[in-house]
């Protein structure tokens, strides 16, 4: 069938709120223009995986099991051998929750300077404060590290 914008029967989309509308092929072809698929993957097999799937953008993690941590500088090495999207690499020390002493600020930054010279092309990172909110100052000081 064209994009032409002649429908010819129900093609599903998602949408925001998760649920599926009836959309003409003319309409889901430009919105998929303006929507970016990041995919979270831990291995170079998935990243390469996702990559063939249509992902735009990926973000490179280990231990996905607990919530993404910071991946070694060799995967990223890896995976940058084989993909040519770009690959956002998630700067997270530790599992568990995200409050971070100043030592862990420390290797953050530092994760954030040697993921930058191993040419990933920004960073996934996420602080917050005692009360549940979102550290924006840390999370400013730590974007600040480097301008990926």
């Amino acid at each position: 069938s064209s994009v032409s914008g002649q429908w010819n029967g129900p093609l599903l989309t998602p949408t925001p709120g998760a649920f599926l509308q009836r959309r003409s092929p003319a309409l889901t072809f430009i919105m998929a223009q303006s929507f970016l698929m990041e995919v979270c993957v831990d291995s170079v097999e998935s990243a390469v995986n996702a990559e063939r799937g249509g992902a735009s953008r990926l973000e490179l993690c280990s231990s996905l099991l607990e919530g993404g941590l910071t991946p070694s500088l060799g995967l990223l090495q890896v995976v940058k051998q084989y993909i040519k999207i770009p690959v956002y690499v998630m700067i997270r020390p530790r599992g568990g929750d995200f409050l971070y002493s100043d030592q862990e600020v420390e290797v953050m930054k530092k994760d954030i300077e040697l993921m930058k010279t191993q040419g990933a092309d920004g960073v996934v990172l996420g602080a917050l404060t005692e009360d549940g909110r979102v550290d924006a100052e840390l999370c400013m000081e730590l974007i600040g590290t480097v301008d990926i």
